[in-house]
């Protein structure tokens, strides 16, 4: 096989074999899914992404991650993908955990977060203390309420939960969110198949079960009034773990085809024999 030449515009993935700093593309793969490879001095979380000769590229060592959780990098797939703005945004997180997601949308310019969560003492240290963040813990989405989140709707809300069905909390995304503001939901599809699209080791191994999931959510967004812009699969996938969906949602229709099979599948290309 010919050589890239790292003089020419190349795929990210091929132009870190081109600059030997990966050994192959699988290697390449990894690294961008891990968020290791920044270029320009940003995080890119996409392997297609088209890289210029004099860009700089850099490998983050493995022990500085970018985010307190690896939610970030999920969510940051997201704001590559869809050119998602958070620049001057109020948002809300459900499911904020340790702060995965609040601190993405951090680093890209939101002013204030506020950081749902119904566990208690999980939010990492740095952001206990952010000004930023107003910490929300031992908060059930149901019991959440507008008077909380500053009695204002936010621009932006995003979700990271786990151990609910996403058709539980969609209903009440319209209470907390701007009529020209987005959602970014992670579907999790173990949460949303059932037992019977699950194998013995917790995973959802079929893509049609997968994509079961998402049009199961998609359905409830619609029913809310939500219609979707956008959907990528997280990097953070492979063997052991089960495939997660990033949709971004708008209250305004797409005119855009939405094609939930067509992401499964680039999904499985993406993870066959990680």
């Amino acid at each position: 096989m010919e050589t890239p030449n790292p003089a020419e515009r190349l795929r990210l993935d091929v132009a870190l074999v081109a600059r030997a700093l990966a050994a192959s593309r699988t290697v390449a793969h990894r690294m961008v899914a891990d968020g290791r490879v920044l270029v320009n001095g940003a995080v890119c979380v996409k392997p297609s992404c088209m890289v210029e000769p004099g860009w700089n590229i850099e490998i983050r060592a493995t022990d500085t991650p970018q985010f307190v959780g690896q939610g970030g990098l999920k969510l940051q797939r997201a704001v590559e993908v869809f050119s998602l703005d958070f620049q001057g945004l109020r948002v809300i997180d459900l499911g904020a955990s340790t702060g995965g997601f609040t601190h993405c949308v951090l680093e890209h310019g939101a002013t204030r977060v506020w950081a749902v969560d119904v566990g208690t003492a999980q939010l990492h240290p740095s952001l206990q203390v952010d000004r930023r963040v107003v910490s929300l813990e031992g908060t059930h989405v149901k019991d959440l309420t507008l008077a909380q989140c500053g009695g204002r709707v936010a621009e932006a809300l995003v979700a990271d939960l786990s151990f609910i069905s996403l058709t539980y909390v969609i209903p009440r995304i319209p209470e907390f969110l701007a009529a020209d503001g987005f959602a970014v939901l992670l579907v999790k599809p173990q949460f949303e198949v059932g037992p019977k699209g699950l194998d013995r080791h917790g995973l959802v191994r079929k893509g049609t079960d997968q994509l079961r999931a998402i049009t199961r959510v998609v359905d409830a967004a619609r029913i809310a009034g939500l219609h979707p812009h956008g959907l990528t699969y997280s990097p953070l996938g492979g063997r052991g773990r089960n495939t997660e969906y990033l949709l971004y949602l708008r209250f305004a229709p797409s005119t855009r085809q939405f094609d939930p099979l067509r992401v499964v599948r680039e999904a499985e290309g993406y993870f066959r024999g990680r």
